[in-house]
């Protein structure tokens, strides 16, 4: 997902760049301040067709490469259906797509407002703005490769509290005021690398804790893991499209204040992120793997002092 966020950007950014060195057919002129320049046409239709054989190419690449699912190697663990779970697990879930939606809400909001200031507040060109904010997105990979060595280490909790916090504290760099403390709008780059690449690791790992508690056999047509999973993405597109159209909006209407407006904006996102993760996932979750450990499973129902030697 994060080479295909940023390869998107990187890729418009060359076509787009590739195709004003032609210009149009017609080069035109034009006159500003009695100062005469060439008026470069970009076709845009190169851009799309780029993307085209990059598209078809990577559907090439999993139609042929992709390995075979061998359903006998699923977990396929059967959850009890006891009612006083059900209502922590549903919890669980909707935290877990809200935590989702926020995410992207997050990151098309990142992209299009900082693509726009840096365009007209720091005279970015269109294929810098794209090339730098695909490269931006490329920072996850080290940290992801970071977590990989010490995940086995380090409490899955503790770790997603670690990087929620940098997150919100990264959104000080949205600010007006703060925007310019690094030449060339660069502040706004980092705080982007500081505010995405934590939320995209953080996303993975309360999906992978909402999916743990989606239970192999329930009642609900909705709670089984292909249905979660797809209303997961489609929540999350949904999300990604307002985030970019409301920053740009926000920005536009909000005048000298805008930038500010949108920085504020990141920032209730952020800490909204922090209290569902703790209120509405960490509870939950945790009551949830007592209910399930052997000592609590010996008790029908589970009580508290059955469960509480597993705290």
């Amino acid at each position: 997902m994060v080479m295909g966020v940023s390869l998107g950007p990187l890729v418009s950014a060359a076509a787009y760049f590739l195709d004003s060195l032609h210009g149009s057919a017609a080069p035109r002129f034009g006159v500003v301040g009695g100062v005469q320049f060439i008026v470069v046409t970009p076709r845009f239709g190169v851009v799309g067709g780029v993307q085209f054989i990059v598209v078809t190419s990577v559907s090439l690449a999993i139609i042929l490469f992709y390995p075979s699912i061998d359903t006998r190697s699923i977990n396929t663990t059967t959850t009890p259906k006891e009612s006083h779970a059900l209502p922590s697990r549903n919890s669980v879930v909707i935290s877990g797509l809200m935590l989702g939606g926020l995410r992207f809400f997050i990151s098309g909001s990142l992209e299009a407002a900082t693509s726009l200031l840096l365009e007209q507040n720091f005279g970015w060109s269109i294929t810098t703005t794209g090339a730098v904010t695909g490269i931006a997105f490329l920072a996850e990979l080290p940290l992801w490769m970071a977590y990989r060595g010490i995940g086995d280490h380090m409490n899955r909790i503790t770790f997603i509290r670690m990087l929620a916090s940098i997150a919100t504290l990264g959104t000080v760099c949205l600010f007006k005021a703060t925007s310019h403390l690094l030449p060339k709008g660069l502040t706004l780059i980092v705080g982007d690398l500081i505010i995405v690449v934590p939320l995209l690791l953080v996303s993975g790992l309360t999906q992978g804790m909402m999916m743990q508690h989606v239970p192999s056999e329930g009642n609900s047509p909705f709670l089984n893991h292909s249905t979660l999973g797809m209303a997961y993405v489609m929540f999350g597109s949904l999300c990604y499209g307002t985030g970019s159209v409301v920053s740009r909006w926000v920005i536009g209407v909000g005048g000298l204040v805008g930038q500010n407006i949108y920085a504020s904006i990141i920032l209730c996102c952020c800490v909204l992120f922090f209290a569902i993760f703790e209120l509405g996932m960490v509870r939950q979750h945790t009551g949830l793997e007592e209910a399930s450990s052997p000592t609590c499973a010996a008790a029908s129902p589970p009580t508290e002092a059955s469960c509480g030697q597993n705290r």
